[in-house]
Order: structure tokens, then sequence, then C-alpha cells
């Protein structure tokens, strides 16, 4: 496999991690916003863990923000290596070194999200 080719798969899959991320992170604030909206009994049973739920929701919020200041960073980065008269970018530019710990973090807090969930649905079900 050449270097481009790496290179081209390793931005189809950011991409495709960042978008799964994003619709995990927009579902756990959807799953809250339904169980606190919803009147049926199944609801009220799994509102016993309120703050777990809550947590979820708090950590699908924090994902979405981590997403978008990563993409603020990267066009900060990209701004700034259009400046530069070889158009490449500086590994120590801050905007540049932030992209990275943003993807990473958006990730971790939305797999404790669905952690969080999992436990509070087990919860319910064990209780």
């Amino acid at each position: 496999m050449t270097e481009e080719k790496r290179i081209e798969d390793k931005v189809k899959r950011s991409e495709k991690i960042s978008e799964l991320t994003l619709y995990v992170a927009f579902g756990l604030v959807a799953l809250t916003y339904t169980l606190f909206s919803s009147k049926s009994d199944f609801a009220k049973l799994l509102l016993e863990y309120r703050t777990l739920f809550l947590i979820a929701s708090i950590c699908g919020v924090v994902s979405i923000l981590l997403h978008y200041f990563q993409y603020v960073v990267g066009y900060y980065a990209a701004q700034k290596a259009l400046l530069e008269s070889d158009f490449r970018y500086n590994k120590k530019w801050w905007s540049y070194r932030m992209i990275k710990p943003f993807f990473v973090a958006k990730q971790v807090v939305v797999i404790l999200g669905v952690i969080v969930v999992a436990t509070a649905m087990t919860l319910t079900l064990v209780a």
C-alpha cells in the first residue's frame, strides 16, 4: 500500500469516527430528553436512575462541544499554514497540537456516556 493510500484510509476512518461519535453524542442527549418528557411506565422505571441519565446527557453535550472545538482549532491551524511560504503546519502551534486531543477526548467522553446509560439500564433491570 502506498503512503498516499494509507493517508487516504486514515482520513476516511477519522471522518467516520467523528461522524459516529457525533451521532452517539446527539443520541445521548435525545435519550435523556425523551425519557424526561415521556409518561410511559418504562420511562418512569428508568428515571429511578435520573442522575445517571443526566450524566450521560452531559457527556453527549461535552462530546459535541469537543467535536466543534476540534474543527475550530483545525480551522485556525489551516489559516496559519496558509500564511506560511510552504503552506506547512508547524507542530509547535497550539492550534495544531490541540486537534488530536480534542479528537480523542470527544470519543472518550461519548464512550463514558454510553457506559453510564448501560449502567443505568442494567441497574433498572436488576432492581
